[in-house]
């Protein structure tokens, strides 16, 4: 420590949400998400009410936000990942697994 002086806080790392603990706190959470600048993070913070109307996981008191929770959220409201995947392909999926047809849908297929 410099002199008399004050030294600015270390930096955190950053984080992308796969490396990041289980469940995690907001600024960490939006570091992952918007990257490192500080602009960013703030107007992500700032969306935080709005983004939880919209599904987004509510934070744990103790915890923080449980983060695959958090990876899926996102991946749903871009519609990508396992999270987007619609019944019916969930279910052809699963049939796949299973060597089992997959169940009888109503009305006619889009193929």
């Amino acid at each position: 420590m410099a002199s008399g002086g004050v030294t600015a806080p270390k930096s955190r790392p950053f984080l992308t949400l796969n490396q990041l603990p289980l469940f995690a706190d907001d600024r960490d959470v939006a570091r992952a998400v918007v990257g490192p600048d500080q602009e960013k993070i703030r107007h992500c913070l700032a969306s935080v009410p709005s983004l939880e109307m919209s599904g987004l996981p509510k934070r744990h008191t103790v915890y923080g936000r449980y983060v695959p929770a958090v990876r899926l959220f996102y991946e749903r409201q871009y519609g990508i990942g396992p999270a987007a995947l619609t019944q019916s392909a969930r279910d052809e999926i699963l049939a796949k697994l299973d060597n089992q047809p997959p169940p009888k849908r109503k009305g006619r297929r889009l193929d």
